[in-house]
């Protein structure tokens, strides 16, 4: 009994930092700095599922930037917790002026269509979402759902969707889902067993980071 009220606290708290998440990322949005760094997508670009957003993948990349290039990093998180790929277009790219403008742009979305939309609509949705962004993006698949929410056949379907509209785009692609499945643990789950905690946006990032780091030293004079 006592480990239930424990886990319904947990899922509680949970709930209520999406908004803490928010506001923290309506601040930082806020900086300036020499290095222009675009996130979009849902929940998890948000960092939710962590108990400080500065741990979930997107403050990981933007503070790894800022060590590696020396500079200043003005991190721009249009991501929104609920979030689906037409949620991407429709709602954050309306809110761009200028993608050009980005050093660099990073999408993960995908985890909310899992549960809302179906095949045919989402390799529709997906595939104007890429037509909307510029080369120097880099882009994940989904992630293995060993949690509560599994799924497997349509994360996989989805998933040969996402790999060939982002090969057949020239994006850069992340492969998160065989980053997570390899390390899966039920230890880097949050208490919803869906969102990851901290443990589980190690994963995030350096799935994304390997790619980033890799490029940016191929570009350097």
């Amino acid at each position: 009994m006592l480990a239930g009220a424990l886990e319904g606290a947990a899922l509680v708290d949970m709930l209520l930092s999406v908004r803490r998440h928010r506001d923290f990322w309506l601040r930082e949005s806020k900086n300036s700095g020499l290095f222009s760094y675009l996130a979009l997508g849902d929940s998890a670009a948000q960092g939710v599922g962590s108990v400080d957003p500065r741990h979930g993948y997107v403050y990981r990349i933007k503070f790894a930037l800022e060590e590696m290039l020396g500079l200043s990093v003005q991190c721009t998180n249009l991501s929104v917790s609920g979030a689906t790929s037409k949620d991407v277009l429709v709602n954050q790219l309306s809110r761009v002026e200028d993608l050009a403008a980005y050093d660099l742009i990073t999408l993960g979305v995908g985890g909310n269509d899992v549960l809302k939309t179906p095949i045919s609509q989402f390799e529709r949705d997906y595939t104007h979402l890429l037509g909307s962004l510029p080369s120097h993006c880099y882009i994940a698949n989904l992630p293995y759902f060993g949690g509560r929410v599994r799924r497997h056949s349509k994360v996989l379907a989805m998933n040969e969707v996402i790999e060939d509209a982002i090969i057949n785009a020239g994006y850069d692609f992340v492969d998160l889902y065989h980053a997570t499945k390899d390390a899966n643990s039920m230890l880097r789950y949050s208490a919803d067993l869906f969102h990851p905690n901290a443990r589980g946006y190690e994963l995030w990032f350096s799935a994304f980071w390997t790619k980033i780091s890799a490029k940016l030293v191929e570009l350097a004079p």
